[in-house]
């Protein structure tokens, strides 16, 4: 397995450090711990996945061991408080502030506030109009602690903006969930480009990005009963996809850097490089959106040849064979248009996930990470029907036996997935030689 430009390092001393921190918030208020342990029995996910951002009272905080641990402090003004906002950029650790003044307040990371509103019955007024950049909503105090939401939508500051663009953001968002898939690509790619242009010339780059993974979530949920499953279960709590990991896109080589060039457009940027050995016959690109936090696997079928290039934007042209990304797009369509995402990753408590999957009649495949500090698998993949003449064309191309056609037509092949992923120790990157593994394990043809 090749991978360039990120080696990812665990940390587990400034993990232990905010983990201590979330223990504290925990043992002196009530309502936090109800969360936790609320989250852990409805949703089987941790309290430290869902966490937005703290202020911590600074008699909790031995400043000279922040180095040790491997933060540095940036000194920040958040309305009228001196806060110090520690950060580590190689981990997936969250935002910690530090102020001087005796207060904490802790803050989860929501898709929807109005909906944790509702299903919690907090009467506190949300701040920020309905789709706006960042808004907040106090769901408990007790003392000197409080316990909040927050939602983001493409902006990733620390104060309630006045941008005066949520109606164009609503308009933008509407255009997304309403757009063709199912045209020819050729028709699909540009209308999808239109919107996102007309996007980035309304609103920004930024809040562009966020309409459309909010749509593209929305899409994979009407093909997914068991991300539907999961969204339920975390629902019960109003807390929606707060605690999604990364986003996958299968892709066919012909459209792969114009899928690539989209997703540039708006705002992702190009992190490592996966190819995963001689005999795989796939590669994939991770990107990544730092102010949406949101990080992407774009799969596609890649030849030998080909991996010590810059694949992502070279451009493709097709083969004579389909591995298996090749062989998904081409029952079911790109991922960007008429397929929606391959999976989906969902922040768990994995061995509680695991454990309340029976009960739930989710089926599982076996992991393919199971480190301390990153363990995944996927559900078993959805069962789509093939109603297209897809198969066939394949067939005559001479991709596929007639056997395979026929089975197609008959049973279907595997769709989309969930993947369940727990990190530990601040390790933000994946399991590069266990992929390749799990990429053979969805192929159609198994």
């Amino acid at each position: 397995m090749m991978v360039d430009k990120f080696n990812w390092r665990l940390h587990p001393k400034g993990a232990k450090f905010l983990g201590d921190l979330v223990e504290r918030f925990q043992d002196e208020m009530k309502e936090v711990q109800v969360l936790a342990r609320e989250l852990e029995n409805l949703t089987s996910t941790r309290l430290i996945d869902w966490i937005d951002h703290m202020l911590v009272p600074s008699s909790w905080i031995d400043l000279s061991i922040l180095e040790e641990a491997g933060f540095t402090k940036e000194e920040v003004k958040v309305g009228n408080l001196d806060l110090f906002k520690v950060t580590n950029e190689n981990s997936t650790l969250f935002p910690l502030f530090i102020t001087e003044k005796e207060i904490g307040r802790l803050y989860l990371k929501v898709e929807d506030i109005e909906k944790i509103a509702s299903i919690q019955n907090i009467t506190e007024k949300i701040e920020g109009k309905k789709w706006a950049p960042r808004r907040k909503l106090m769901i408990a105090t007790s003392g000197i602690l409080s316990l909040g939401a927050i939602e983001r939508r493409g902006y990733d500051g620390y104060e309630i903006p006045e941008w005066g663009d949520e109606e164009k953001y609503a308009e933008i968002l509407d255009d997304l969930m309403k757009r063709d898939r199912d045209s020819d690509p050729e028709t699909a790619f540009s209308e999808l480009e239109e919107i996102i242009d007309k996007g980035v010339g309304s609103i920004g780059t930024d809040r562009t990005a966020d309409a459309f993974f909010f749509a593209e979530r929305r899409y994979w949920e009407s093909m997914n009963e068991t991300g539907r499953i999961q969204l339920d279960r975390q629902n019960s709590l109003g807390i929606g996809w707060g605690n999604h990991d990364h986003h996958t896109f299968r892709c066919s080589r012909e459209n792969f850097s114009r899928t690539i060039t989209i997703l540039e457009k708006i705002g992702m940027r190009s992190r490592e490089r996966f190819y995963a050995g001689e005999q795989a016959g796939w590669g994939a690109q991770v990107m990544e959106h730092k102010v949406c936090d949101i990080a992407v696997f774009a799969d596609v079928d890649l030849t030998p040849e080909e991996k010590d290039g810059d694949f992502a934007h070279q451009g493709l042209t097709p083969l004579d064979s389909l591995g298996t990304v090749g062989l998904w797009v081409g029952l079911h369509g790109e991922s960007i248009l008429s397929a929606g995402l391959h999976h989906i990753a969902a922040l768990v408590q994995f061995s509680k996930i695991l454990d309340d999957s029976k009960d739930l009649g989710i089926i599982n495949m076996d992991p393919f990470s199971s480190f301390p500090y990153l363990k995944q698998c996927f559900t078993q993949g959805e069962i789509w029907n093939i109603v297209t003449n897809k198969p066939k064309k394949l067939f005559e191309r001479e991709l596929i036996t007639k056997d395979q056609m026929d089975r197609f037509f008959s049973i279907g092949a595997r769709g989309s997935h969930l993947e369940f992923i727990e990190r530990n120790d601040g390790f933000k990157g994946f399991n590069q030689e266990a992929v390749s593994d799990i990429i053979d394990r969805t192929d159609p043809r198994k």
